[in-house]
């Protein structure tokens, strides 16, 4: 490590596509996650890293993917107290989902390295990182056959030991930006205005103009840092006594974001009205798909 170098092996790995949602349209490509197979010497080198600089792979509290003690339950919970606070006393929440198009595959490995480099992280550890981006080919294997060998230029590598904490840290600064600028909803003064699991961001306001300035930071923070939304699956909702009433139009960008009475988030299905309920019949959809895909076998 002292020496800012890995075998070229390291750089290599296999990229399988995973279907996400079987209910879904599995011709569509946005339907497919691309985890990558990696060297497994590569992957124990990772885990060392882990153990040894944990400390400075931390994330934003309100970050709640890829943490110990943490996941899809408590970014879901976080959301439904939140809203349960504000429309308890008589308020109306509004919510807007932001879907990042592919956004592991997006991530600017030379921002990425100036990231880590602002957190201080060890200089030995940085060249390591610098030397092992020159290195990554990867091949795409569809039904045992293999893709001639590409170059990646950038990305951090779905099912990598690191690539989770650096996504983290890539848009840490994101989460930063909008708890500062002061908009968002607030619980007895602690701040729960973005909650994100991964690249699934949710935006919580109790206004709809400070709805549009957090849309303003987040649009703006992609265009710096290569992030990219994907405009068809992101949306505004209302929750609450206002949820009929006619709200402005909703900007991500230039592109103008549906109001909806029903949005997913993490796999789960919200019903936006004077309270927020969870569609049953969605989640009944995806057991009984699993129950027939076990049963198949």
């Amino acid at each position: 490590m002292i020496y800012g170098y890995v075998p070229n092996d390291f750089g290599y790995g296999i990229v399988v596509p995973l279907l996400k949602d079987r209910c879904d349209d599995v011709s569509n490509l946005d339907n497919y996650r691309a985890i990558t197979i990696s060297c497994v010497i590569s992957k124990v080198f990772e885990l060392c890293i882990c153990d040894k600089f944990g400390e400075f792979l931390y994330s934003h509290p309100l970050q709640f993917g890829f943490k110990k003690g943490l996941g899809c339950q408590n970014a879901i919970f976080a959301m439904q107290q939140t809203v349960k606070y504000f429309t308890e006393r008589g308020s109306t929440v509004f919510i807007s989902t932001v879907d990042s198009s592919k956004a592991f595959d997006r991530i600017c490995h030379v921002k990425l390295i100036d990231k880590l480099c602002d957190r201080n992280f060890p200089r030995c550890l940085i060249c390591v990182f610098c030397n092992w981006d020159g290195k990554l080919i990867s091949y795409v294997r569809w039904n045992g056959v293999l893709s001639d060998p590409f170059v990646v230029s950038q990305d951090v590598r779905q099912g990598g030991v690191l690539s989770p904490f650096f996504f983290n840290i890539y848009v840490d600064d994101m989460i930063k930006q909008l708890e500062l600028s002061g908009t968002g909803c607030h619980v007895n003064e602690g701040y729960i205005g973005a909650i994100l699991y991964t690249d699934d961001l949710l935006l919580l306001s109790a206004s709809i103009s400070g709805l549009q300035h957090m849309l303003d930071i987040c649009y703006l923070y992609g265009l710096n840092n290569s992030i990219m939304f994907n405009h068809n699956k992101s949306s505004c909702t209302r929750i609450g006594p206002g949820y009929r009433k006619f709200a402005a139009d909703m900007f991500l960008g230039d592109v103008k974001l549906d109001w909806v009475h029903t949005f997913k988030y993490l796999g789960n299905v919200f019903n936006s009205e004077f309270t927020l309920n969870v569609d049953i019949s969605y989640i009944r959809r995806k057991f009984y798909a699993s129950c027939n895909g076990i049963l198949a076998k």
